[in-house]
């Protein structure tokens, strides 16, 4: 039963199983496999074990279902960017923005106003990979940020945003602020 070779021959349906282990490294480890393997099959697998009492076998397992990219446990990590654990949150927070879902994009909004800097700009580039126009304002609103370090992660968030519609809301928002200060 080593992972290594399960995940070399690409045996995902070997590894799900692993996943119902009571050891807690073999779970972790096997989610791990499991995103680097990429199936879709393994995220409805993946997305029960977010229920996970280990805090490594969630971290891990938010990780594989962003490397994965199915949508189907959006409302599950939504879910976990209210735990109490700020690594669990920015698990969360990336796998969020890997799977680029616009159903995350409010949540994630919101925690642009956590109280720790790490988890709001781990948010700051969830929000840039989802890409959506609507996030512009208050990526602007988190530039104030008391924290270089996500104030930096809005600049390249900013940068990062796609498409012509989030290109008209900066320069609008730009525009804006310039009669602001004038």
């Amino acid at each position: 039963m080593d992972i290594g070779e399960l995940e070399k021959n690409r045996d995902v349906g070997a590894l799900i199983k692993l996943l119902e282990s009571e050891s807690t490294s073999i779970r972790r480890n096997s989610a791990i496999a499991l995103g680097r393997i990429g199936d879709k099959s393994a995220a409805e697998p993946l997305c029960e074990l977010l229920e996970d009492k280990d805090i490594e076998v969630k971290r891990r397992v938010a990780w594989s279902l962003g490397k994965i990219g199915d949508a189907s446990c959006v409302e599950r990590l939504i879910d976990l960017l209210k735990d109490e654990n700020k690594y669990i949150k920015q698990s969360a927070s990336d796998a969020l923005g890997r799977i680029g879902d616009p159903r995350a994009l409010e949540p994630l909004i919101k925690i642009l106003k956590d109280s720790d800097d790490e988890i709001r700009r781990t948010a700051t580039e969830a929000i840039a990979r989802i890409g959506d126009a609507r996030a512009v304002e208050p990526l602007f609103e988190a530039l104030r940020d008391e924290s270089k370090y996500v104030q930096q992660g809005v600049l390249e968030a900013l940068y990062e945003m796609r498409g012509e519609k989030a290109k008209k809301k900066m320069v609008d928002a730009l525009k804006a602020k310039l009669k602001e200060s004038a």
